[in-house]
């Protein structure tokens, strides 16, 4: 039996890496504040990680196997260094 992920596996996480990257602004500050990223929770929202499992049809985003959905969050993780949003986003799933 073969594990590999396929190419698109492997596009989707990395995506996702590349967009958590685009997150890291100002993660010190607002930890030492003790302030939540709302702004990238909404950029989070319209690059369609909040209800990325759930079908478009149940009011979700792309309906992505689990395997997939847990890739993204993967990808996110690794690009994000914005712990308390990660943790949020993989909570919502």
């Amino acid at each position: 039996m073969d594990f590999s992920l396929s190419p698109e596996q492997e596009a989707l996480r990395g995506s996702y890496a590349t967009f958590g990257a685009t997150l890291n602004d100002d993660v010190v500050a607002r930890d030492e504040k003790g302030l939540f990223d709302h702004d990238g929770w909404k950029r989070c929202a319209d690059f369609g990680v909040q209800g990325l499992a759930v079908p478009a049809e149940y009011g979700g985003g792309r309906g992505a196997d689990i395997l997939s959905a847990v890739l993204a969050m993967e990808g996110l993780g690794r690009g994000c260094t914005d712990n308390g949003l990660t943790f949020a986003l993989n909570a919502q799933m």
